[in-house]
C-alpha cells in the first residue's frame, strides 16, 4: 500500500513537472486537427449553393440604405458583399467556427479545478469544431455556420461573465451578431437572457454584470424583432417553423 502511494506521488510530481510540455503538445494536436479537418478541405472544395444562398446573394447587391428592410437579416448579405468570392466566405466560416469553439474551450477549462481534466475537457470542446454535423455547414453559403459559432461564443461569454464587467460589451456584440444574422436566434438569446434574470432573482444573486448583460440582450432581441415585424420575417419562424415543423411532432 505504501509502495502504491509512493508511486502515485512520484507520477503526479512528474506530470506536474512536465505539465507545460504536455499542455503544449495537447494544444498542438488540437490545432493540427482543426486545421486538417476544418480548414484544409475548404480550400479544395467548391462551396455548396442552395436556394437560400441565391436569395442572400441577391440581397448582397441591393443598396446599403435598404439592406435592413429586406426579406432576410442584413449581416450575411453584408458579409457576402465585402468578400471577393464564395470560397473566401467558406474559409471564413471555418475560421470563425474554430474561434468560437476554442474560446468556449478556454473559458470552460478555466472554470474547472482539476488540472488534468480541465485540459482534456477543453480539448474535447475545441475538437467539436471538427465533427461532421458542425463542420459540414462551413461548406454551404448559408447562415448556419456563423449561427453555430455565435452560439458557442455567446455561451462562453455567459459562462465567463460572473462579475467581470468587461465581458458585457463582448456579449452584446456576439448577441447582436447572432440576432441580426439569423431570425430564430432572437428567441434563443432572449430566452437565455430572461433565464439569467430569473435564476439571479430566485438565488438572490448580486452579480450586476449578469443583469446588465441580460438587459442588453433583451433590448437587442426586441430591436431585431421590431425590425423583423416591419418586414414580416417574424411570421416565418413564429408561425411556419414552430407551428408547422416543430410543435406537431412529439419527438
Amino acid at each position: 500500500m505504501e509502495f502504491l502511494q509512493r508511486t502515485r506521488s512520484v507520477v503526479i510530481d512528474r506530470v506536474r513537472a512536465h505539465s507545460r510540455v504536455l499542455v503544449t503538445g495537447l494544444a498542438a494536436i488540437v490545432v493540427g486537427a482543426q486545421i486538417y479537418y476544418v480548414l484544409v478541405p475548404l480550400f479544395s472544395t467548391q462551396p455548396l449553393i442552395w436556394q437560400d444562398s441565391i436569395a442572400y446573394k441577391t440581397l448582397s447587391q441591393v443598396r446599403l440604405s435598404t439592406i435592413f428592410s429586406q426579406s432576410r437579416p442584413p449581416i450575411y448579405p453584408l458579409v457576402l458583399r465585402l468578400l471577393p468570392n464564395d470560397r473566401t466566405l467558406s474559409v471564413l466560416q471555418g475560421e470563425f467556427s474554430i474561434l468560437g469553439f476554442d474560446v468556449l474551450a478556454v473559458v470552460v477549462a478555466r472554470r474547472m479545478r482539476d488540472g488534468a481534466l480541465r485540459y482534456l475537457f477543453g480539448a474535447a470542446i475545441a475538437l467539436l469544431a471538427t465533427v461532421q454535423p458542425i463542420s459540414l455547414w462551413n461548406y454551404s453559403i448559408l447562415t448556419e455556420s456563423f449561427t453555430i459559432s455565435a452560439n458557442a461564443l455567446a455561451l462562453a461569454a455567459w459562462i465567463g461573465l460572473k462579475d467581470r464587467w468587461a465581458i458585457v460589451p463582448a456579449l452584446g456584440l456576439v448577441c447582436a451578431f447572432g440576432v441580426f444574422i439569423r431570425d430564430s436566434e432572437i428567441v434563443v438569446f432572449c430566452l437565455l437572457a430572461v433565464a439569467v434574470v430569473v435564476v439571479g432573482v430566485i438565488g438572490r444573486s448580486r452579480r450586476w454584470p449578469s443583469y446588465v448583460a441580460a438587459a442588453l440582450v433583451i433590448v437587442l432581441s426586441l430591436a431585431a424583432f421590431a425590425l423583423e415585424s416591419q418586414t414580416k420575417r417574424d411570421t416565418v419562424y413564429l408561425r411556419d417553423v414552430l407551428a408547422v415543423r416543430i410543435f406537431p411532432f412529439r419527438d
